[in-house]
């Protein structure tokens, strides 16, 4: 008897572990990529080179008078300037490409709870208003603010807290998010989703050009909105008065300036009727805003700027409002949504934990009503198609689960067959082997 031969691993026995392994690796990979397919959420793109000359072409028509675009547009990865009265866009870059919005997202969070939430009523801030990151108006736990305060803080300096204290006082973050997102599908920016209040980098939030001057164009019809971005200055509320402090003389709670981040306003640039910046390590510099020349408003917003935004938005300010009159519009906005029924809602007073002070379940109950209205609203507005393609949207992802779990179901059951048969093979004696092994060279021999 060959020991060698007798030893070795049976020949059926490998065969079959070798094809067994080919076969687990790939199904385990067509597996793994599926399941990606199903579980990985869409994003927007990191942050890019300062030089967005790789990206698409501006796309405007000019007439035969009309000036061409300034170059530093080209200076933006995706921008929209559009008349605010007819919705025509006269210029556009890249206008429904997903991006990180930074802080514009504020004018969403404006946009969903002004019309509803009393500006004169109390709230209090919380120690996670007062812990946000980034740009802060100060809000301070367990001090009292007015609404029209916080909506202050949120549009001027850009506050985090300021996006927290609203959120809260409207009944929460997560049924303030809520509302956003249905807010955002009602008014027509479908591209938009908000993973929090104030527009700080999270995974899958993001927003289009297009869609930031719709949320603005719809923003504007809110006269409290208007107001609040047209102020270059405001007092706002310091810290609330310590009695145990010793050390201090103050006994009357005193204000301090906040300013307006927006320097087309602050630099008094001709017509400015407000704007909101961003800036993120993600998002890089965001502006929208609107201007007023000679009875026209032109409503724009830059994503993703290279130079500074401020330049940038005067110069296509300025040529929108010397050749409106002579381009052919690209594209256009939605229509400007019908405005909900305005309400005047108290805040929801909470301690400084956040947790809801007494006899506040009535503010709760009511803020719940009124954000679960733009949800409602969102979903009347939906068209047939759009909803046919929600529906199916919805049941492909359980199809692709289903059709993952059958692959593993079929992964597993093969495997088995194939170890069954390999053990088969090998439970054959050694000297069977070691004679079919001879019989077989000898005939390949002769």
């Amino acid at each position: 008897m060959n020991k060698a031969g007798s030893s070795a691993m049976p020949v059926v026995w490998v065969r079959y572990f070798r094809n067994a392994r080919i076969a687990a690796l790939v199904i385990s990979t067509l597996i793994a990529f599926t399941a990606a397919l199903v579980i990985a959420p869409p994003s927007a793109q990191a942050a890019g080179p300062e030089n967005p000359s790789s990206q698409p072409d501006i796309q405007v028509n000019l007439g035969p008078n009309a000036e061409p675009i300034p170059e530093d547009l080209n200076y933006v990865w995706s921008f929209v300037l559009a008349d605010a009265n007819s919705g025509e866009i006269l210029a556009m870059k890249d206008p429904d490409r997903k991006l990180p919005q930074a802080s514009t997202l504020k004018v969403l969070t404006a946009l969903t709870t002004m019309p509803h939430l009393d500006p004169h009523s109390t709230y209090y801030g919380t120690k996670q208003d007062e812990d946000a990151e980034g740009m802060k108006a100060g809000v301070k736990a367990g001090a009292s603010y007015s609404v029209d305060d916080l909506y202050h803080g949120l549009l001027m300096p850009s506050g985090n807290d300021a996006a927290s204290a609203i959120a809260n006082a409207n009944g929460g973050w997560k049924q303030t998010i809520a509302a956003m997102n249905a807010e955002a599908q009602r008014v027509g920016a479908t591209n938009t989703v908000a993973k929090n209040p104030s527009g700080l980098d999270e995974q899958g939030q993001h927003s289009t050009a297009r869609d930031l001057t719709t949320i603005f164009r719809n923003a504007m019809q809110i006269p409290d909105f208007l107001n609040t971005m047209a102020v270059k200055r405001y007092e706002f509320p310091g810290p609330p008065v310590d009695a145990t402090d010793k050390n201090s003389d103050r006994t009357v709670r005193g204000t301090y300036p906040i300013w307006t981040s927006n320097r087309l306003l602050l630099n008094d640039h001709e017509g400015s009727l407000g704007g909101k910046t961003g800036f993120t390590s993600q998002a890089g510099r965001t502006f929208v805003a609107a201007t007023q020349r000679g009875g026209r408003t032109l409503v724009m917003s830059l994503m993703r700027a290279a130079r500074s935004t401020e330049r940038l938005s005067e110069q296509l300010l300025t040529w929108g409002f010397a050749n409106a009159d002579k381009v052919t519009p690209v594209g256009s906005l939605p229509e400007v949504a019908p405005r909900l029924p305005s309400q005047s809602l108290a805040a929801v007073q909470l301690n400084a934990d956040g947790t809801p002070k007494a006899d506040q379940q009535s503010a709760i109950d009511n803020l719940a009503v009124a954000n679960e209205g733009k949800t409602v609203q969102a979903a009347a507005q939906t068209t047939g198609s759009e909803l046919g393609s929600g529906l199916l949207s919805a049941l492909f992802k359980p199809v692709l689960w289903l059709a993952t779990l059958a692959l593993l179901a079929v992964a597993v059951l093969r495997l088995r067959v194939m170890l069954i048969a390999a053990r088969r093979g090998s439970g054959s004696s050694p000297a069977r082997h070691h004679v079919d092994l001879r019989s077989h060279d000898h005939s390949h021999t002769y």
